[in-house]
């Protein structure tokens, strides 16, 4: 009730909490189509003014700033582990719903580590990448060392003229590390992302928790282009334009909420699978590299580029489309049994059991 009067109160009180316009990123810009203030308070209609998330964020997030510039990034092991245990018995429930899908999932293909140590260690995950985005805003900044692998695939695809298409793959630390990691090696990225990317999607999360994540990211960005709310499809335009000009356009394999996904097999589950990234490399023909992240160990981090993906002789679109992905998956399977903790997909299976 309290949230509720207090949203009533918000839409009056503090309409100056609407979708940030423009964001700063060194060495580029930011490119989304201009909304009216009219419209900008339409569609946050749909948007809440704040939540008891947001309170919680807020809380965690002056606790991690402080661990994050004090403790040197090999200690922060010793304040994720205890946080993520405490997250473990607090969601108890949750967690064990996850722990029964994952035993399910890995089967007999999966044996170590054992379905509650992956779950533990996903939650230790999430707690550190809001480490490595408060350190970004320490002086000097956040310092881990890449091993790109498969560089020379970029360049070959960008030597095409078609550009190429960076497809994201589910792994923890995907977001800042891969931007980070690519533009150390010196290559200008554009970002495919929707306007409400960050930690909160209420009006308050929107104004002053999202700006937070987006300005740490776009340090390493040439270029963002957004998603808007407002239904249009201004940014395929944007992105195909940037691509036939030979652009390295990343986008994630995750779909947002509502968006269409194609539900795939990896191990004995099924994930959700955004179709985005392989439309737009038929439309384009751009060609389309999978990226794999993998931290080796505390500030230091594999960036895989696998070869781009061999696109079929097929008439039929969606029937290339279907198998594009399930050769994605099959890759994104192999990284799993390689490093299941790595993973940060675990609880978007389709079947996941609320005990």
């Amino acid at each position: 009730m309290a949230f509720k009067l207090l949203d009533k109160a918000g839409r009056r009180l503090f309409k100056h909490l609407s979708i940030p316009k423009k964001v700063q990123i060194a060495g580029g810009h930011i490119l989304e189509e201009n909304l009216s203030e009219k419209q900008q308070q339409k569609i946050l209609q749909n948007h809440s003014l704040t939540n008891s998330k947001d309170l919680a964020h807020c809380i965690l997030l002056v606790f991690v700033t402080l661990i994050s510039w004090i403790v040197p990034e090999k200690g922060w092991k010793f304040f994720t582990a205890p946080l993520a245990m405490m997250q473990f018995f607090v969601c108890h429930k949750v967690a064990q719903s996850r722990i029964h899908t994952i035993r399910k999932i890995c089967g007999d293909r999966i044996k170590t580590p054992s379905p509650r140590k992956i779950e533990i260690a996903r939650m230790a995950s999430l707690f550190e990448a809001r480490l490595q985005y408060m350190r970004e805003y320490r002086p000097g900044g956040w310092k881990p060392h890449f091993h790109i692998h498969g560089k020379k695939h970029v360049e070959k695809s960008l030597q095409n003229g078609h550009g190429a298409i960076l497809w994201i793959a589910p792994f923890h630390f995907n977001e800042l590390a891969v931007k980070k990691g690519l533009a150390q090696h010196g290559f200008d990225l554009t970002q495919l992302s929707v306007y409400w990317h960050g930690i909160s999607k209420t009006r308050f999360g929107l104004k002053f928790l999202n700006p937070i994540w987006i300005k740490a990211e776009n340090k390493y960005l040439h270029e963002r282009v957004v998603i808007q709310p407002d239904g249009q499809f201004g940014y395929l335009r944007t992105i195909e334009k940037k691509l036939r000009k030979s652009a390295l356009v990343a986008i994630s394999c995750i779909p947002l909420e509502g968006q269409k996904a194609i539900q795939q097999k990896i191990l004995n589950g099924t994930f959700p699978i955004a179709p985005g990234a392989a439309s737009m490399a038929l439309t384009t023909k751009a060609d389309l590299l999978p990226v794999f992240l993998l931290q080796k160990s505390p500030g230091e981090f594999d960036i895989i580029i696998e070869a781009p993906i061999d696109i079929p002789p097929k008439k039929n679109r969606h029937i290339i489309i279907d198998i594009i992905i399930e050769d994605f998956s099959k890759l994104i399977e192999g990284y799993v049994i390689e490093k299941p903790t790595a993973f940060r997909y675990w609880d978007r299976e389709k079947n996941l059991e609320l005990l």
